[in-house]
């Protein structure tokens, strides 16, 4: 099953090559046709896993002088009179499946069984006006076209139509009847030319809303779909056809046709991965992005935000001291006031610098790390160093990784440390980089938390390291945190590498 409102790469693949093998132990067109739009009609749901089509249809353009009896009298009615030329191409219904059971027999259609493809009937019919570009193919070629030209026309003949909204749509007929009846909500169609200078058509009616980003996924379908019938264009068409012997001409056609849609069925698969993927890179940066904000929010939530209401609560107590006469209390409130303004003062600096763009993409590792210290640590009065090889050998991936991992570590070391020593080394061996953050700060007992931030309270968790050893471990990487109170507290990664 495949859910209609979010079809994938893999529903794409997956429900291209069913198609494509509809054609097995089939004798016509017609029976391959009958296959699809069943499948179609029975795979295709919703979100949850109900039936998301009311009708499929498969349509295939037809010379008027190589219809029956029954649909040339049905032509006639149309034009009044039986054409002038029976080379007219005529939009012929070859399958069809839905919710009502008068439409799961071709025979029955009354008004959809066959269309002339004239231009006047073209012009009127509004869902034959939306692909009009489509059939103006049909009307131009000849019966027998050149297969040069075919294989021309094939590379810009495959594609999809699409109209999100059918309700109140003009394109759509029948709105009363048929849209608003059967809760017809989109209708997608795919198509294709063949080398006999026919098209195929296929159009589903969908019960949901398709999106556009969506129906890229489609365009393979079409090629697919091409695949399976190819064997019987312009010799077994319909069920009561009698195939006549192929011609050497007609053959090399054939697999002419063949090669030229498994390379087009190539061509858009990779094209359409292509496109996908840049999609899927965007949404992981999106994510990335508002998973650092949230993150920054927070941040500013538990340390700034909680600063400046300490400090407001500094002022009032020292304003009500001073009230009172008791200037010793109101001093030490404003020295509390003093102290807790300058700790809010490096937090918002680092979060100011979180909120720049690194220098790691331009400079690298080292020269981003090198630049943080100084942006923020060395107006803290922090003394830093960095020990680091010449050069580093190391993936983007990987760069990234160790920097937001050291960006969290000297956080830590400048939120809750009170050190005013911080070394950075990063040893770089044939298979593994390493980077430690050594701080002189007040350390803590990692027996007791071992994931919590020094300074924390024993119950608040440590989200700071906490953040840390998770993104570590997504990457696969191996994070040691070593603390001693009073001694100091070490950060050490361990990262992979070719």
């Amino acid at each position: 099953m495949y859910d209609l409102t979010a079809f994938s790469l893999k529903d794409m693949a997956t429900c291209g090559a069913a198609l494509r093998r509809l054609d097995e132990n089939a004798a016509s067109m017609e029976e391959v046709a009958n296959r699809m739009v069943r499948y179609l009609y029975d795979h295709l749901v919703d979100a949850q896993g109900e039936r998301a089509t009311a009708l499929v249809r498969f349509f295939i353009t037809r010379p008027y002088g190589e219809l029956d009896d029954n649909l040339q009298a049905h032509v006639n009615n149309f034009l009044s009179q039986p054409p002038t030329d029976p080379t007219l191409k005529c939009q012929t219904l070859l399958a069809t499946m839905g919710d009502n059971p008068q439409w799961r027999n071709r025979h029955h259609s009354r008004y959809y069984k066959v269309h002339p493809l004239s231009k006047e009937i073209v012009d009127v019919n509004p869902m034959f006006a939306q692909v009009s570009e489509m059939f103006g193919i049909a009307l131009e070629q000849s019966v027998d076209p050149d297969p040069d030209l075919i294989i021309d026309l094939e590379q810009r003949t495959y594609n999809i139509f699409h109209v999100p909204d059918a309700v109140g749509n003009h394109y759509i007929p029948d709105q009363a009847d048929f849209v608003v009846a059967y809760g017809i909500q989109s209708v997608l169609g795919f198509y294709g030319l063949l080398p006999s200078g026919n098209l195929f058509t296929v159009i589903i009616f969908a019960k949901v809303k398709l999106v556009r980003d969506m129906t890229d996924y489609f365009r393979p379908l079409a090629l697919n779909v091409k695949m399976a019938i190819l064997p019987f264009d312009n010799t077994a068409v319909f069920a009561t056809d009698t195939p006549p012997p192929a011609t050497p001409t007609q053959e090399a056609a054939r697999y002419r046709s063949q090669a030229a849609s498994l390379t087009h069925l190539l061509e858009v698969h990779e094209q359409v991965v292509d496109e996908q993927t840049d999609r899927i890179a965007q949404m992981v940066a999106k994510a990335a992005v508002t998973e650092e904000r949230q993150r920054l929010a927070r941040d500013l939530h538990d340390s700034v935000t909680q600063a400046l209401y300490s400090q407001t609560l500094y002022a009032e107590a020292a304003t009500r001291q001073l009230a009172r006469g008791n200037t010793d209390r109101a001093a030490q409130h404003l020295r509390q006031l003093k102290d807790n303004a300058q700790q809010a003062l490096r937090e918002m600096r680092l979060l100011i610098y979180e909120l720049r763009p690194a220098a790691l993409d331009d400079d690298g590792l080292v020269a981003a790390i090198k630049a943080r210290l100084e942006a923020v640590e060395a107006r803290t009065g922090v003394t830093t160093a960095v020990t680091a090889p010449a050069t580093l050998q190391l993936t983007s991936e990987t760069e990234t990784g160790l920097y937001w991992i050291a960006q969290e570590a000297l956080n830590n070391a400048l939120k809750h440390a009170q050190a005013d020593k911080i070394n950075v080394v990063i040893v770089q061996e044939p298979s593994v980089v390493t980077l430690r953050i050594v701080d002189n700060g007040v350390g803590f007992n990692t027996a007791v938390s071992p994931s919590r931030s020094p300074g924390d309270s024993p119950n608040k968790g440590g989200l700071g390291l906490r953040s840390m050893q998770e993104r570590a471990a997504r990457l696969g990487w191996q994070l040691t945190i070593t603390s001693t109170p009073g001694q100091g507290t070490t950060i050490q990664v361990e990262a992979p590498h070719a």
